[in-house]
């Protein structure tokens, strides 16, 4: 007696028996492509975090590049901040004369008087008190700029408002 033949031309193999094999060689080939995307995915977020590292390595070397640049130039500043402030007798008058914060003239003035070396005489440069306050000397109600670099800014209205120049 002949054999019946399924759907597949498989003999033996009911109707039934070949939708069954079709839904396994679907799911089958579904799997693959799957795993064919995802190692795809991964490859490729492993390719985006390296590139990132590198970006970030790169960017690093710039800004530490630029640091270095601008450390003259900023020096420079910061000695005619100081020389304005000398002139001035104020923070809040350099700041205001300079379109700065009073917090940005008490960094420039600290940084101008760290760069000043001491003499070698053992006498201290002038302003250097060794009080902490870096040698800054207050106007009549004004901070006299002994905030240490992780302190908050203050924002005392003392600290801003116009000053006599003349």
């Amino acid at each position: 007696m002949p054999r019946a033949v399924g759907r597949m031309g498989c003999p033996g193999l009911g109707v039934g028996a070949a939708g069954v094999l079709v839904a396994e060689q679907a799911r089958r080939v579904r799997e693959d492509q799957v795993e064919a995307a995802l190692a795809i995915l991964f490859a490729a977020l492993a390719e985006v975090e390296r590139l990132r590292v590198l970006a970030r390595r790169k960017a690093d070397a710039a800004i530490a590049d630029g640091e270095r640049a601008i450390a003259d130039p900023y020096a420079a500043a910061c000695t005619a901040v100081r020389t304005l402030h000398d002139l001035l007798g104020s923070n809040a008058a350099v700041a205001e004369l300079c379109e700065l914060r009073v917090e940005e003239v008490r960094d420039m003035l600290a940084a101008a008087r760290a760069q000043q070396p001491a003499r070698a005489d053992g006498v201290t440069p002038a302003g250097l008190t060794g009080d902490e306050s870096n040698g800054v000397t207050a106007g009549p109600g004004e901070d006299a700029g002994t905030q240490s670099a992780g302190a908050p800014a203050s924002d005392h209205p003392r600290d801003e408002g116009p000053r006599d120049f003349g």
